[in-house]
C-alpha cells in the first residue's frame, strides 16, 4: 500500500468517525422523544444559547477525534520487522 492510498484510506476512517459520533449524538436526541414532551420543548425554548453552544462544542470534539484517528492511522508504517500489536499487550499478562 502506497503512503497515498494510506492516508486517503484513514481520511475516510476520520471522516467515518465524525459522522458516527455525530450520529450517535442525533439517536439520543431522538430518544428523549422531543416532539411530545412539553417540559422538553420548555426547556429548550429557555436555554436555546446553551443547548446551541453544547452542539458547536459536540461538533468540535467530533471534529478532534476524526482528525486524531486520521492522524493516527495516517502514520507511514516503518520499515523493518513489525511487531504485532496484541504481543505488546501480551507482554504485560
Amino acid at each position: 500500500m502506497t503512503s497515498r492510498t494510506g492516508s486517503s484510506q484513514a481520511r475516510l476512517v476520520g471522516i467515518f468517525v465524525l459522522v458516527l459520533i455525530i450520529s450517535l449524538a442525533e439517536f439520543a436526541a431522538l430518544i428523549l422523544d422531543y416532539q411530545n414532551n412539553r417540559y422538553l420543548r420548555q426547556y429548550v425554548s429557555d436555554n436555546l444559547g446553551t443547548i446551541i453552544l453544547a452542539a458547536i462544542g459536540l461538533l468540535f470534539v467530533a471534529g478532534g477525534a476524526g482528525y486524531v484517528v486520521s492522524k493516527r492511522l495516517g502514520i507511514p508504517k516503518s520499515p523493518g520487522p513489525r511487531v504485532p500489536t496484541f504481543a505488546r499487550i501480551g507482554s504485560f499478562v
